[in-house]
């Protein structure tokens, strides 16, 4: 009977020596698990913060509904291209995946106004590849805006748009 008396308290010395270790363990998963999180959160803040929200401001200064973008002054369009090409590492795959195409049309456009008739669909190219960089951004912007809880900026921004295209 002794022996078991002294196979209980090693064991109860064990499991009371395993508790806290455990905890520790426990609390330092859920540790790495929450700076996991806050990265993400903060990855995806600074895409939002630093090319979405600017972009969507340029939108609104100068909304490309009134005219169409290669109508744009040449100013304008860089600011749009600058922003953009100045953030690619902050693009989603679908903006990035359109950026060459968008930035190839603008050259092509700036072509076209040199008046090298080698560019004649320029004009046409730049709008259809500005208003695909621009739904998609729109898109993108609106799921980010939803994944950290703010207001859809995106959204109103595509109703204004509507709105303007429908009058």
């Amino acid at each position: 009977m002794n022996l078991m008396a002294s196979a209980s308290i090693a064991l109860v010395k064990i499991v009371s020596a395993s508790i806290p270790l455990f905890a520790v363990a426990i609390s330092y998963f859920f540790g790495l698990n929450t700076q996991a999180h806050q990265r993400k959160y903060d990855v995806l803040r600074e895409r939002y913060q630093k090319l979405y929200v600017p972009y969507f401001n340029l939108l609104l200064i100068t909304p490309p509904e009134d005219i169409l973008p290669s109508e744009l002054s040449l100013g304008a369009r860089s600011k749009y291209l600058d922003l953009i090409s100045s953030h690619t590492h902050l693009l989603g795959s679908k903006s990035a995946e359109i950026f060459p195409k968008f930035f190839r049309a603008f050259m092509n456009l700036l072509e076209l106004e040199d008046d090298n008739t080698d560019f004649e669909d320029a004009d046409t190219e730049y709008n259809d590849a500005f208003i695909r960089m621009e739904d998609i951004l729109l898109q993108e912007g609106s799921k980010l805006a939803k994944q950290l809880k703010y207001p859809d900026l995106a959204k109103t921004i595509s109703t204004i748009r509507d709105q303007r295209l429908r009058e």
